[in-house]
């Protein structure tokens, strides 16, 4: 038997509850995200050191939560160090491109890349390039000290919100437990099984995915800033970091910025360091 096609009252239905559905999903990160930010990596910290604090706590008598405390702080530190230590390089190496782009008294910039591609001059082809290239870089100049300033402006609120992300996930590791409860307890009982067993999937699979993406984007930013850093090459953390997002991106890899920088290299009449980037 031939399932009915569906009227176009149901198509209708359909479409009004996707469109529903999509403007709460956008109204939520747009508005309630950011405040539910600082909340969630809380619970994402106290949630991470639990296997941990388990094993330590069977071979101790210090209760569990203490442990999940003490660990959760030591990984808010260290992520913390090491994001403050990273923002302050970017922040400077940002600083010495706008200043070198924008130097008084030294021409442009790009006049010495372009005198490497004496083809480039004389024809309209090489004209057209040469402009695009310059507006580009025009274009970014322009935008570097808008992106810094909202950079500098940003640091009251994430002070305010690392110090709410500590707050919380002290209460988080000391009664993780009683919230999850309490949450259970306002859910309908013919739900809650569901929502469980949803919830160990969802955490079982994203978790997975998120770890080994995550540990891929690391392994490649730190290839990345060691290596160019033993090349000598000014705003390596900078070049690490963007390589690292083009490397996550899909069908994108580091050969999509290595290979070319590499050919460039060996036209500009610097072969070792086109070998080495290879």
């Amino acid at each position: 038997m031939e399932k009915p096609s569906p009227s176009a009252r149901d198509l209708a239905a359909y479409l009004i509850c996707l469109s529903f559905f999509l403007l709460a999903l956008w109204l939520f990160f747009r508005y309630l995200f950011p405040i539910l930010l600082p909340f969630l990596v809380a619970w994402a910290l106290a949630y991470a050191v639990r296997p941990l604090a388990l094993r330590i706590g069977r071979g101790t008598r210090i209760p569990n939560r203490i442990l999940r405390l003490v660990l959760a702080l030591l990984l808010f530190g260290l992520v913390g160090f090491a994001a403050w230590g990273i923002g302050v390089r970017l922040v400077r190496e940002l600083q010495k491109l706008l200043a070198t782009l924008t130097a008084a008294g030294e021409g442009d910039p790009l006049d010495g890349v372009f005198s490497q591609f004496p083809w480039l001059a004389g024809s309209a082809f090489g004209e057209q390039i040469s402009g695009a290239v310059r507006d580009w870089v025009h274009s970014l100049t322009s935008h570097l000290p808008t992106l810094l300033s909202r950079l500098m402006s940003g640091v009251p609120r994430a002070v305010v919100a690392l110090t709410v992300t500590l707050i919380s996930c002290v209460y988080f590791c000391l009664d993780m437990d009683g919230m999850h409860a309490a949450l259970l307890r306002i859910l309908p009982e013919r739900f809650r099984e569901r929502v469980l067993s949803f919830k160990n999937g969802v955490f079982r699979m994203g978790g997975l995915y998120l770890r080994s993406y995550l540990t891929l984007m690391g392994v490649t930013f730190l290839e990345m800033l060691v290596g160019l850093a033993l090349l000598r090459v000014d705003y390596a953390l900078l070049l690490a970091a963007l390589i690292a997002l083009v490397d996550f991106l899909p069908v994108l890899g580091v050969g999509t910025v290595l290979v070319p920088w590499s050919l460039f290299c060996f036209i500009t009449g610097s072969p070792g360091r086109g070998v080495w980037l290879l």
